[in-house]
């Protein structure tokens, strides 16, 4: 009678490792799966620097004239360096905005008034 009862948990045991070694390995596949299907996409910032021609607060927008023509940059969550923020800029400030592009728009990082 021992004896059958110590087969049964021996048996249930040997049930419980296999299933947890099963469900490692699947976790572990779909986790490398997962890394393998998003590569890791490469933020670059840009530099421009010019000088300011128009400032949008409403629209947390900055337009600055530089050697190449005007941008326009989304300063929604910019950290200003030289003055307090968006309201503080004035037409004909020199400036240099840090920028990513992000869905076709270009999302300024820093402003920094020179």
């Amino acid at each position: 009678m021992v004896k059958r009862g110590l087969k049964c948990v021996a048996l249930v045991l040997g049930v419980v490792l296999a299933f947890t070694l099963i469900s490692n390995g699947i976790v572990e596949a779909t986790n490398a799966k997962k890394e393998k299907a998003t590569p890791a996409v490469q933020v670059i910032t840009k530099n421009f620097e010019g000088e300011v021609v128009k400032v949008d607060t409403a629209a947390k927008s900055l337009t600055v004239k530089g050697t190449t023509g005007e941008e326009t940059f989304d300063v929604s969550q910019a950290k200003f360096e030289g003055v307090k923020d968006l309201a503080e800029l004035q037409v004909g400030n020199k400036v240099v905005v840090s920028y990513e592009e992000k869905e076709g728009k270009k999302v300024a990082v820093t402003v920094k008034k020179q």
